[in-house]
């Protein structure tokens, strides 16, 4: 048995905290902390480890293995604590060295007492919220894959019920977390490509860090038989009732099915109904700001600022926003309740509208008359129309009511499912030789620049800017790309646009 073993590498219990490396802290507080790594043992789930002994048959180059057999990172996750949390940790772990310096058992890694064990029950109950939250989604019964997500057993909602397979669609929904199982690690690398691929200008290196972290979980819509088409990547934080959104994407051929909204309403739904949490928080760059409106986000932070600050990463270019739920809405219905209001709404104002007061036509011109006094035209009079409103509408209304339609055609065009790669300009860096081909680049973003300095005097400058978009995008790329038939597909709807508004470009 290797035990009671002597390691001259570990820091003496009086050492101050600045004195000591980053190595060192993480192993005053891995020897407290029990391992998180797979067992050897098929009827375990977990390493039976307490807690990080230094392992004497520790070569050169795996100085911090523990007897276990595992590294020093996997006692506790103590890789992945980090912030308030760690700092919590190691003055505990501290506590119990000096503790053990004053019996002779600082170098004993065996020894445990009740104080000692007192002091590891409090640090495990500070990483107690992660594991509550994993228990949660880690529920062993069986999923009744064909029962409907919003069944209710004895008045409250199972959480098993929210994420069945979808058959018509061949998908499933599922929870995942880096659990060290084969399946989770195979999804959550498909979550990392997806991620990738949707946010080109993020470092690969960071996004895999924050997908595979521990203390982060997915929500994830599985294509048979194991293909990732959508995923939320998220951390929960129990205790302070809320949790950050990191990453929220779904491959572009799926984004026609509204799965954007219906992950946003699943992860709403579970984290309501079955983790009880009130708030989540995310940070959307300039162009992802109109779709988490449309899901139900807010620029306005209604949530303490002390609760939230320094336990979620802050984008200096991005903007917090916030979704607090609602207690009567059923998130797993929004589409049907509100197309239900909708139409109440239209047979309650079909109610109460008067009907229309026809007027017989204007006799006056068949005897002679060139012009009248238009006050004196039936009905108009009644309609509140003056001479003064005239002059004011030939003076401003036209400009007005252009910009009105050129910000409806531009809200069109942005909420189109394809429009993502047309909503800031071309990265030079990601496509080196995009600016020597196209000569007069062109992109949502700056088409709205323009039209808040008024750049655009008619709404056909204005289509003329938009059809550039579409011309540069099929000039640079083949005919067989995503981004050509994105651009035709666009190029279509925003030719019916402008017809509904009578334009016609030459």
């Amino acid at each position: 048995m290797r035990t009671n073993t002597t390691n001259s590498s570990y820091p003496p219990a009086r050492t101050p905290i600045d004195s000591l490396s980053n190595y060192q802290r993480h192993m005053k507080i891995g020897r407290y902390m029990a391992c998180m790594g797979g067992s050897m043992d098929s009827s375990q789930d977990r390493c039976s480890c307490k807690g990080w002994r230094p392992n004497s048959a520790n070569i050169v180059g795996c100085i911090d293995l523990c007897i276990c057999d595992h590294k020093l990172g996997l006692h506790g996750n103590v890789d992945d604590i980090d912030g308030e949390d760690f700092y919590k940790l190691l003055s505990i772990a501290i506590q119990i060295d000096k503790y053990l310096e004053n019996q002779g058992k600082l170098l004993d890694f065996d020894y445990v007492d009740k104080f000692v064990q007192k002091m590891r029950d409090q640090m495990a109950s500070i990483t107690n919220n992660t594991k509550q939250y994993q228990h949660i989604i880690c529920h062993k019964e069986p999923v009744d894959e064909y029962l409907n997500i919003d069944e209710k057993n004895n008045g409250n909602l199972d959480h098993k019920l929210i994420f069945t397979e979808e058959r018509e669609d061949n998908i499933r929904w599922k929870i995942i977390n880096n659990d060290g199982t084969r399946e989770n690690l195979f999804l959550l690398t498909g979550v990392k490509e997806l991620i990738s691929t949707a946010l080109p200008k993020m470092p690969t290196e960071y996004i895999a860090r924050v997908v595979y972290n521990h203390n982060h979980y997915s929500l994830v819509i599985v294509k048979d038989p194991n293909k990732v088409i959508g995923g939320i990547c998220y951390r929960p934080f129990i205790e302070r009732n809320f949790i950050e959104i990191v990453f929220f994407a779904v491959h572009g051929e799926h984004q026609d099915k509204g799965y954007g909204r219906r992950l946003m309403n699943r992860l709403k739904h579970f984290m309501r109904d079955v983790v009880k949490i009130k708030y989540m928080l995310v940070y959307a760059d300039e162009s992802a700001i109109g779709f988490f409106r449309k899901i139900g986000f807010t620029t306005n932070i209604t949530l303490e600022k002390d609760i939230w600050k320094g336990y979620i990463k802050d984008y200096s270019k991005a903007k917090l926003m916030q979704s607090a739920f609602i207690p009567k809405i059923n998130y797993a219905e929004t589409k049907e309740i509100l197309a239900r209001q909708k139409q109440a709404m239209k047979e309650k104002i079909a109610q109460t509208v008067k009907p229309p007061i026809i007027y017989p036509g204007l006799q006056c011109f068949k005897n002679g008359a060139k012009s009248i006094d238009p006050m004196s035209v039936p009905g108009i009079k009644e309609s509140g129309w003056t001479p003064e409103l005239e002059k004011r509408a030939k003076e401003s209304a036209k400009y007005r009511a252009d910009y009105l339609v050129m910000l409806k055609i531009m809200e069109d065009l942005e909420n189109h499912k394809n429009a993502w790669p047309f909503r800031l300009p071309v990265d030079p860096i990601t496509v080196p030789d995009y600016y020597e081909i196209i000569k007069d680049p062109m992109d949502f973003s700056t088409v709205r620049k323009r039209m808040e300095n008024n750049r655009y005097l008619t709404l056909k400058e204005f289509a003329i800017d938009i059809q550039k978009i579409w011309d540069n995008c099929k000039y640079y790329n083949t005919k067989e790309t995503y981004y050509y038939k994105s651009a035709e597909s666009l190029e279509k709807f925003f030719t019916d646009l402008l017809l509904e508004n009578g334009i016609k470009l030459p």
